[in-house]
């Protein structure tokens, strides 16, 4: 077995990437959940800095529920400074729950237990997923297939800053041990670096025509000496049944 003092463990003890997309049901799988249509639930994600968003969208912005239009698509896409972050797509069954997730799974000391009847004190790891979630519920309106209604939440979980700490055992009392490789490892004390979190989200019930883009809105932040946009387009479609 090991031995160390103080600063056993720094930062983050992992992290890694993670990009999924998962469908949640949010009807039972009966004979009538499984002849729902089929619906295509698409997310574009734009940074943008906040002058350029206004110059692109009119001088409110990116107003939530306004028209992609092709015109504006097409100017999108030829405008220098505008960056796709992302644009999932996940196909799902009409009223249910659609789910994407990209996040980076960030992992870190949060408190300690004693471990077994040794009286050995242990880490306690806690895990945060900083990030882009999108869930979204959509159906068509049963005696008008070509619109599609339901709701749509886009939350943006970032890291903004760290703190540092030096933990140790409840009391100041007894050793903490840490396995890592293998390996045991025995300390008095040990640093840690935990993220603070800052959460925001975007929520809208929507009405839309079938396969038409809008805007779901918008979340600026301050970057440098400017202001950064992030700008989030919604479509969904019903995805023709095969005869």
């Amino acid at each position: 077995m090991k031995k160390c003092m103080s600063g056993c463990l720094a930062a983050c003890a992992g992290i890694f990437m993670a990009a999924e997309v998962l469908a949640k049901d949010a009807v039972a799988q009966d004979a009538v959940g499984q002849n729902r249509p089929q619906i295509e639930i698409e997310v574009r994600i734009l940074e943008m800095s906040a002058p350029l968003a206004k110059g692109l969208f009119g001088k409110k912005g990116p107003v939530p529920g306004g028209d992609v239009t092709d015109d504006l698509q097409e100017r999108i896409s030829q405008t220098k400074g505008v960056d796709l972050l992302a644009a999932p797509r996940v196909v799902t069954r009409a009223g249910q729950s659609a789910q994407i997730k990209m996040v980076k799974e960030m992992t870190f000391v949060s408190s300690f237990r004693i471990a077994g009847t040794n009286g050995v004190w242990e880490p306690v790891f806690k895990t945060v997923e900083p990030g882009i979630v999108a869930t979204v519920v959509a159906d068509p309106y049963p005696n008008d297939p070509g619109r599609l209604h339901g709701l749509v939440e886009v939350s943006f979980t970032q890291v903004i800053s760290f703190t540092e700490q030096t933990l140790t055992p409840p009391g100041n009392q007894g050793s903490l041990r840490l396995q890592t490789s293998g390996s045991n490892l025995v300390c008095n004390s040990l640093k840690s670096q935990s993220p603070v979190i800052e959460n925001r989200a975007l929520t809208m019930s929507f009405d839309v025509g079938n396969g038409k883009r809008i805007v779901l809105g918008s979340i600026e932040r301050s970057e440098g000496d400017g202001i950064k946009s992030t700008v989030v387009l919604f479509r969904v479609r019903v995805i023709p049944r095969l005869p």
